[in-house]
């Protein structure tokens, strides 16, 4: 069995706003803090005033903010903020062989086809080519 995705202890916070596309603005313990907000996306349903947010810390010098949002507390789910995460995953259970579509023997990501990418590409001897 290979390595299991891990995230580092969480911080629990409450939304204020959105400053721009990758800042935000959360109380945590208290106070005020910055956080950088890892989907550029408007998530405007989802980054609300108040609502229930985990933050990882920041780690590294360089950081301007505090912390990076992970999770967002929406209608009782957990919601990643972390556009690239639902990719990361996937292989993970492909690799574990979890999921119906395990049976392929070879998993590529991020396999161009013509103009298009697509997230993986699953394939193996004798097998049809499955392209997610």
């Amino acid at each position: 069995m290979g390595a299991q995705m891990q995230l580092a202890p969480l911080v629990r916070g409450r939304f204020i706003e959105r400053e721009n596309r990758f800042r935000a603005r959360v109380m945590v313990e208290g106070r005020e803090a910055l956080v950088h907000v890892a989907n550029p996306g408007r998530c405007a349903e989802l980054l609300l005033p108040q609502r229930v947010v985990w933050l990882e810390p920041a780690t590294g010098q360089k950081r301007v903010t505090a912390y990076t949002l992970v999770l967002v507390e929406h209608k009782g789910v957990l919601v990643s903020m972390r556009s690239y995460l639902a990719n990361d995953l996937l292989a993970e259970a492909l690799a574990e062989g979890v999921m119906a579509v395990a049976r392929y023997e070879r998993v590529e990501r991020e396999v161009r086809r013509g103009k298009s990418r697509f997230d993986f590409r699953l394939s193996g001897d004798g097998q049809e080519v499955c392209w997610l």
